[in-house]
């Protein structure tokens, strides 16, 4: 009868123990499930807030390049267009190496043996240039910062392969030399610059700027587009 009860109280106390286990394992293994899934949901809000954070950055730095395609290099491929529009009438029965600066400042110089005389209708053209050079001026003034940082325009300027058959100023940017050349060319049609050509003749106009500002706008119009395919990217990623 002894023997009975200490079998049953035995059986009693692995029952609870097999329980006391199972219940453990049980609660462990759910636990571990729970610490999972908190994890993967940590995760997913950290890449969530991560993807948030770097769509943020490239909307931002799309932002910067489509102000300065808006705000400098469009409106000034447009006034360079007209420019140029306007001089190639103006040189159109003119020698091929003419330069109007020079001749501005030496009226006896010669250009393949020709000596120029500016007419009436010259005189308009050269007048309808220096209008579009003083928006181009403003233009300048008022958004150089914009492209503070493009140093194609901004740094010393190094003329490209085709460009160097004419000697430009030294330490000088592309920008500044548009500036020089505009207000100096624009005095000596007026008379306020006279004579002292080789001081001046370094001023012409730099002929790379078209080509450049053309380059550059196809770049960030190129940079525009990879911004918005990698922000629709990640448009999938924080829905």
């Amino acid at each position: 009868m002894g023997d009975g009860r200490v079998l049953a109280a035995l059986i009693g106390i692995v029952g609870i123990l097999i329980k006391q286990f199972w219940d453990g394992y049980y609660n462990n293994k759910k636990n571990k499930k729970l610490l999972k899934e908190q994890k993967v949901q940590f995760d997913r809000t950290q890449n969530n807030l991560l993807s948030k954070l770097m769509y943020e950055e490239i909307k931002d730095k799309k932002l910067v390049v489509e102000k300065k395609l808006s705000e400098f290099y469009y409106p000034m491929k447009n006034y360079l267009r007209r420019s140029k529009s306007a001089y190639t009438i103006f040189t159109s029965n003119k020698p091929e190496e003419y330069r109007t600066l020079e001749h501005l400042l030496d009226k006896e110089k010669l250009f393949n043996n020709e000596k120029i005389e500016l007419s009436d209708n010259d005189k308009v053209l050269l007048k309808r240039i220096f209008f579009i050079g003083e928006e181009i001026e403003n233009l300048i003034s008022e958004k150089c910062h914009l492209i503070f940082d493009d140093s194609e325009f901004m740094g010393t300027y190094i003329p490209s392969e085709g460009y160097e058959d004419y000697n430009y100023p030294n330490d000088e940017s592309l920008i500044s030399m548009t500036q020089n050349h505009l207000s100096f060319i624009r005095d000596a049609f007026y008379g306020e610059l006279s004579e002292d050509l080789e001081r001046f003749k370094l001023y012409v106009y730099p002929r790379e700027l078209n080509s450049r500002i053309t380059a550059k706008i196809d770049e960030l119009e190129n940079k525009v587009k990879s911004f918005e395919l990698q922000m629709e990217q990640f448009k999938d990623s924080i829905k």
